[in-house]
């Protein structure tokens, strides 16, 4: 009997490790769990309210010269129902992401936070600006 409580043990072990993996590389906005790896950018942003939307924002954004056009939709992909905007981009390339926080603020929408994943270990979340919910 205590041999199969030392493989319950190492299951359980195991399972834990596993989930705090991937705890590391994805966030909650909203109702979405969302990964985000080595070479994305995510934007929490509020006023999204339809498909023409994320279009404006991606035709804004994806015209950065960091942007990895090669994902998502040429570089941009926005979930109107949970209100946050992911970029593709590219790696070993210097990217000034307070010109697409300019870029989604001259749309008229609101940024409240970004996230990135330098090192694709772990999360760093940076705020902008403080979420109504959140006062």
């Amino acid at each position: 009997m205590r041999y199969f409580h030392k493989v319950i043990y190492m299951i359980a072990v195991t399972s834990v490790i596993v989930l705090n993996a991937q705890t590391n590389n994805s966030i909650k906005i909203k109702k979405a769990t969302v990964e985000i790896g080595q070479n994305d950018l995510v934007f929490s942003v509020s006023g999204l309210v339809c498909s023409f939307c994320s279009f404006g924002l991606q035709k804004g954004l994806s015209k950065l010269d960091w942007i990895d056009k090669s994902k998502h939709d040429k570089g941009v992909f926005a979930d109107i129902n949970n209100q946050y905007v992911m970029v593709g981009i590219k790696p070993n390339l210097d990217k000034n992401i307070n010109d697409a926080i300019s870029i989604i603020k001259s749309s008229g929408y609101e940024v409240y936070d970004y996230y990135i994943n330098p090192e694709g270990e772990g999360i760093e979340r940076h705020k902008i600006k403080e979420a109504p919910n959140e006062k």
